[in-house]
């Protein structure tokens, strides 16, 4: 049996530490999200948007990126990051679950009127697509391109894209019946002679060349546009565009040309 001078002695083990959580707050945010966090200051709240920036682009290109929606995201990140636990998640997947909501305000600011819910769905998935080949190509998509990716007709793309400034303005096409169809907007505007060599040349040609017929003559609900504003749009030089023009119109005039059934 031990003495009671040597029990005393005898030092008890060490507790073990607490067990520490993993901190998951990412190192681009660290800094802006600790300085708000501990300073809620309009300047560090606009210094933790500016840092999510990134993220606010990335869901609100898609939905029609309006200032009023930007705006909304801005409000959402801020909320998000009072709410954030970095020992749960990281800051980008808590940011960007509650920026989800975007998509619910987007239809509701933008359309105030009742709109076929086949169309709203098609409209997203068209600016959603739009967005992606956009990014993937370093350029916008043409139509060919989106209906490949989309598995919408050209046709359908082009009813959709009509479609979008009525409701942008704040009323209801008549025209437009249940499904979402716009009766009488056809994508080539008549069955004449030169419409129908139009849609001819059209479907022969290269996506990015489809895109400068489109805008050259305001084809397929695409706004009207000249050489410079289509190079911008493409990021080619006028030059390059003036030449495909150039192409086409030798293209049409070849076909011009020929005579029909060889007589």
């Amino acid at each position: 049996m031990m003495d009671d001078d040597l029990m005393t002695r005898i030092q008890a083990p060490p507790a073990p530490e607490p067990f520490s959580k993993r901190n998951r707050l990412e190192k681009e945010y660290e800094l802006p999200y600790n300085t708000w966090k501990q300073d809620p200051t309009p300047v560090n709240a606009s210094a933790l948007v500016t840092a999510a920036q990134p993220m606010i682009t990335s869901m609100v290109k898609p939905l029609g990126d309006s200032p009023a929606l930007r705006n909304r995201a801005k409000q959402l990140v801020l909320t998000a990051a009072g709410q954030y636990d970095p020992e749960k998640a990281s800051f980008r997947t808590h940011v960007m679950s509650q920026l989800q909501g975007l998509k619910r305000i987007a239809t509701k600011q933008e359309l105030p009127i009742n709109v076929p819910e086949r169309l709203l769905l098609q409209r997203r998935q068209l600016n959603e697509a739009h967005a992606t080949l956009e990014d993937q190509l370093g350029r916008e998509p043409s139509d060919t391109e989106l209906a490949d990716y989309t598995n919408l007709s050209t046709s359908r793309i082009a009813k959709v894209r009509s479609y979008v400034r009525p409701v942008s303005e704040g009323y209801y096409d008549e025209r437009t019946n249940q499904d979402g169809d716009v009766s009488g907007t056809p994508t080539v505007e008549s069955s004449t002679p030169q419409s129908i060599l139009e849609e001819y040349v059209y479907t022969d040609l290269q996506p990015r060349d489809q895109l400068i017929f489109d805008y050259a003559l305001g084809r397929n609900n695409r706004p009207r546009l000249n050489s410079r504003d289509i190079a911008i749009k493409l990021k080619v030089t006028p030059g390059a565009v003036s030449q495909r023009l150039s192409a086409i119109q030798q293209r049409f005039d070849q076909l011009q040309d020929i005579e029909l059934f060889g007589t």
